[in-house]
Formats: structure tokens, sequence, C-alpha cells
């Protein structure tokens, strides 16, 4: 019986302990470290953004937009090395009522693992992303088109001590491609500590750069970035908090320093929850 329940009781703890690093840094997850196989996790962030202006934005001129979003995600690792997420975002703006905003698939692959004694650890794979065709219309929508493929790598090192870590940072970046316009990267940076036993904090930097050719942005007649040249800058800061009991909580505030063709002076808050389980 003890042996029982210690097997049950050790999964579900490095799960919790897992729990925050996989999906701290966005919507989806981008470090390169897996759950254990079959520690499946579900989850929901809920935020608020704003922007008081678009960079090179006209008709109207200094166009600013309040939004609220809602996600729903579930991860199942298959095995030490692959695993695969679902969400659904559902966002309401200033210009559009509140409904579905995207829905996603991400399938990765871990090459690399440091904690086994690789140098990295190491992963890549694909992600695809439906916009519905009306939040297109909105420039607090971030997508190329209806359909948009990434393809992304990850590296990181995890620094450890007895056998516990205490820093992890990671490099993701990507590549995309929608079903109409030009190709887009991506790239975010992340560092973060572990703090007491159950305290982690964290911070890093995202940059999202549209390859198209047109500056000026037609607030009342936009269909999406396209074929937009847009940049952007972000800068984010982070602070969670694991229970053993209830799964992992996390704060994390955003702003952006740096906008061309794209929504300017922007501030983020959002908050989520995720809770692993097992069969």
């Amino acid at each position: 019986m003890a042996q029982r329940t210690q097997a049950l009781i050790i999964p579900l703890v490095t799960a919790f302990c897992f729990a925050f690093q996989g999906r701290a840094e966005t919507l989806l997850i981008q470090e390169p470290w897996f759950y254990p196989p079959f520690q499946f996790h579900i989850g929901t962030d809920v935020g608020v953004n704003f922007f008081s202006d678009v960079n090179y934005g006209v008709n109207p001129v200094g166009y600013s937009s309040t939004n609220v979003e809602w996600n729903l995600y579930a991860i199942a690792p298959f095995t030490d090395t692959f695993d695969a997420e679902v969400e659904l975002s559902f966002w309401r703006t200033t210009k559009l009522d509140f409904n579905l905003e995207s829905a996603v698939l991400q399938i990765r692959k871990q090459f690399l693992n440091d904690v086994q004694g690789d140098f990295v650890s190491l992963d890549g794979g694909l992600n695809y992303r439906l916009v519905p065709k009306r939040r297109l219309s909105d420039v607090a929508t971030p997508y190329h088109n209806i359909s948009n493929f990434e393809l992304f790598l990850a590296a990181g090192k995890e620094f450890s001590k007895e056998y516990k870590w205490y820093m992890r940072t990671f490099l993701w970046a990507a590549v995309g491609q929608a079903n109409k316009g030009y190709p887009w990267g991506k790239f975010n940076f992340n560092v973060k500590g572990k703090a007491y036993a159950n305290y982690l904090l964290g911070g890093g930097a995202e940059g999202y750069f549209g390859a198209g050719g047109e500056k000026i942005i037609n607030v009342n007649r936009f269909n999406s970035y396209a074929n937009i040249k847009h940049r952007s800058l972000d800068l984010y800061a982070q602070f969670g908090y694991i229970s053993q009991v209830w799964g992992s909580i996390i704060f994390r505030y955003t702003f952006r320093p740096y906008a061309r063709s794209f929504p300017d002076e922007y501030n983020a808050f959002l908050l989520s929850f995720d809770y692993p389980f097992s069969f």
C-alpha cells in the first residue's frame, strides 16, 4: 500500500514542480523541457491588455483598444520526448464582441536533454493556428491570416545543485507563414529562477517581425498583418507560486518599448492556472 501511494505521489509532485516551467512565457509551451509521460495538464489564462496607439496607424490616428482574453488549454506528453498541446483563445476587444480569437494545435519533439547529461536541451516542432476571418479586421488581432503555420526550435540550459535546479534559461525562435501574405519571425528569450521552495521569478524579451512591404495601417479598413512590415519588442516579468495540492498559479506583466506598424504603448496583465493529472 505504501509503495502504491508513493508511486502515485512522486509523479504528481514532479508534475507540480514542472507546472510553472512549461507555459509561463506565452500561451503555448516554448521552453525545451518536457513533462513526464502521461502527466497531462489542463489550465486557463485570464487577462487584460491595452494599447493607446497604433504606430503608422491612420483612419483614425491614435486608435486605442482595451482587450479582455480567456484561454483554455490541454497538454498531453505521450513520451519523454514528444508532446501535443491544444488551445482555444477567446477575446473581447474595443471593436469586436467576446468570441473565439483563435484555435491552435502544437506538436513538439525533444532532441537533446541537459537534465539527462546533454550539454543543452533542444527541441523543435510545428504549430497551426486557425483564426476566424472576422477577427482579422481588428488591429488587436496579431495574426497574418486564417491559417497560420510556425516551425520552431528552442535551446535551453538548466543550472542545478544537489539534483535540484535553481535557474533555467532558454531561447525560442520561429518562422511562420499563413495561407496568404508574407512570412514572419519570432523569438523569446527567458530566464527564471526558484525563490525558496514554492516561488518562482522570471522575465525575458519577445520579438515579432513581419516581412511584408507595407507600413501604413488603415485601422478602419484593416485586413490582417499579412502584408505589413511590422516590428515589436516586448519585455515581461513573471511571478509564480506552486502548490502540491492545487497546481500552479502565475502572474505576468508585459510592456512594449518598441513597435513599428503595430500596436504601441502596449501593456498586458495575465493570470494563469495550471493543473496536472494522470490516469
